[in-house]
């Protein structure tokens, strides 16, 4: 049986899910570790994020990946990003996508950080692009907006 995208997508969270829940209870036990960004890691967002990049790639070998832990791999036309983001990247650009705020600005970041907001964002009929690659919101400062015309302004401000 040939799987969809989204099925695929889906089955490899479950099984990244079901290796968190592992962890679950004894986060806080768990070593930390410094990124070379100076971000924090844990053996629990290792080893999930290995898990679910495993299970895409038993599914699409050809595919890239963009993982926040492990980095970039493959050169694949298609490109899986992986995300383990946390509640703080989302409440802007959620309040632009639900018409409650008509624009967020988010400074800093990679593309984890904003890939599946972007998503969430456009499919809700708004418009995001990065400061410095209008159209590829994938690092840097990204700006969430109601409208093309206030998305456009708001880049021309932006450094």
């Amino acid at each position: 049986m040939q799987w969809t995208d989204p099925e695929i997508a889906l089955a490899a969270a479950r099984e990244g899910a079901a290796v968190a829940l592992e962890y679950f209870g004894r986060v806080r036990a768990l070593p930390v570790a410094s990124k070379a960004d100076g971000s924090l890691v844990t053996e629990a967002d290792l080893t999930v994020e290995s898990t679910i990049k495993q299970a895409l790639a038993r599914a699409r070998p050809d595919d890239a990946f963009l993982g926040e832990e492990t980095g970039s791999s493959g050169t694949g036309h298609r490109r899986w990003i992986l995300v383990q983001d946390s509640p703080w990247h989302c409440h802007g650009a959620l309040l632009v996508a639900a018409g409650e705020l008509d624009l967020a600005v988010q400074i800093g970041g990679r593309p984890w950080d904003y890939a599946a907001l972007a998503l969430i964002v456009h499919e809700a009929g708004g418009q995001v692009a990065g400061s410095s690659t209008p159209g590829h919101p994938m690092s840097g400062t990204v700006a969430f907006a109601s409208g093309d015309r206030l998305l456009r302004e708001t880049l021309t401000l932006l450094p």
